[in-house]
């Protein structure tokens, strides 16, 4: 078997070729890191929100009974927390470290934050159809209030089926608080109140 110099060319060819393609992510990371890093556009202790291309889609939890509606939708948005040259850290608004590729930062769309934005939550919670709803809502609005929860509202949503009807709570979490502790708290005091509708009825 010869190896001749077209063979080994060809051959040659093929392999940085395949290479080549193995390494694209890799190499369009690093020079991106290179590029954020020598600019300076993003640094730690920035509150960024990146759309697009994120390796997430959108997802609606069930939509029934006691569960709340949430939805995980293809956007990030969080605090810088470290720039590397292959990946960036974010910290989430729901509390988690995220490492994005350069890449991925580098060819999507950033918003960069001066000011911050509200974040809203809401809690869906059901009620027994034999509880008058003027009555849980007037209830559910005091409780909050006397708790301190500011900026919120309260809504009949939709009757769930022939026995029960569901409420909605959508409130903006404020500064410095993560949302999911916010949204606890929400429907603790939810329970409460129907708890307390329990005993009277």
């Amino acid at each position: 078997f010869e190896v001749t110099g077209v063979s080994a060319i060809a051959g040659a060819t093929v392999s940085g070729l395949v290479l080549g393609l193995a390494l694209q992510p890799v190499l369009s990371s690093l020079f991106a890191g290179l590029f954020i890093l020598g600019t300076g556009f993003l640094r730690p202790g920035s509150t960024i929100k990146i759309s697009g291309g994120l390796p997430i889609s959108p997802v609606v939890t069930p939509a029934y009974k006691m569960f709340s509606r949430d939805e995980i939708i293809p956007v990030l948005r969080g605090t810088i927390v470290e720039v590397g040259l292959m990946h960036t850290k974010i910290l989430s608004d729901s509390g988690e470290i995220v490492k994005v590729p350069n890449n991925i930062i580098f060819s999507n769309s950033i918003v960069m934050e001066e000011k911050e934005e509200p974040k809203v939550v809401r809690v869906r919670y059901e009620f027994p159809i034999q509880y008058d709803p003027e009555i849980v809502l007037e209830k559910i609005q005091k409780h909050l209030s006397t708790n301190n929860f500011r900026n919120y509202k309260v809504y009949i949503e939709e009757q769930s089926d022939k026995n029960n009807y569901i409420i909605l709570v959508i409130a903006e979490t404020p500064p410095n608080i993560k949302i999911r502790e916010y949204r606890s708290d929400l429907l603790k005091h939810i329970i409460k109140v129907h708890r307390d509708l329990m005993l009277l009825s």
